[in-house]
């Protein structure tokens, strides 16, 4: 009985190191349509490595059509059996295996407490107003969950959340109808272009 417990201990051990050896690494960042994107450079926010990806002119932003090229070329990757039909089981494999973050309950906000801790005791020379600005900010991203802590948007789920008639299946023409929305929002300047000066300070700052 011994010898089987600790047999079944030793599978339980390997198989987390597997799947501890298989997660994705690098900091994370999640486009409004739910595609990962990673940068292991402290230097370059995982935000850029999507702009320099997809901005296909190079002229350092990100045009709507741009944008929704890159959504459907998404939706294509996210539909695995190829019926035009995206499901919760296609998008909880993918976060599972590609943005395992987002499955993390973040109810107790620890990941910002060494955070706000640091911050409050540097910069001595900070003004009250931009100490007052900055500890403002962390407040509101601690009220962010899912993948709306690695994102441009306030989202929970990207991917099912576009599923405007609630029957559990996203079709391409309701994804690409959440996909123009949704550029709309991340162009706040309404110029018809997303550049990182719209992004908040969160996503574009280094590590």
């Amino acid at each position: 009985m011994i010898r089987q417990v600790l047999v079944a201990a030793l599978a339980l051990a390997a198989a987390g190191a597997s799947a501890a050896a298989d997660r994705p690494e690098g900091r994370l960042f999640i486009t409004p349509m739910g595609e990962p994107f990673r940068s292991t450079d402290p230097a370059v926010p995982p935000i850029q490595v999507w702009l320099n990806e997809k901005d296909t002119d190079h002229d350092g932003k990100l045009s709507q059509a741009e944008y929704l090229a890159d959504a459907t070329a998404f939706f294509a990757r996210i539909d695995a059996n190829h019926d035009g039909v995206l499901t919760s089981l296609e998008s909880n494999y993918f976060w599972e295996t590609y943005e395992p973050e987002i499955l993390t309950e973040w109810s107790n906000n620890s990941g910002f407490e060494g955070v706000r801790r640091s911050n409050d005791g540097d910069n001595q020379d900070q003004t009250d107003a931009s100490r007052d600005q900055a500890r403002h900010q962390r407040e509101m991203d601690q009220r962010l969950r899912g993948a709306a802590l690695y994102g441009l948007i306030n989202v929970l789920e990207p991917i099912m959340s576009c599923d405007v008639n609630f029957d559990r299946r996203v079709t391409q023409d309701e994804y690409m109808a959440c996909a123009t929305q949704r550029f709309a929002q991340i162009d706040t300047n309404h110029d018809g272009f997303f550049a990182l000066s719209e992004a908040p300070a969160r996503l574009t700052a280094p590590r």
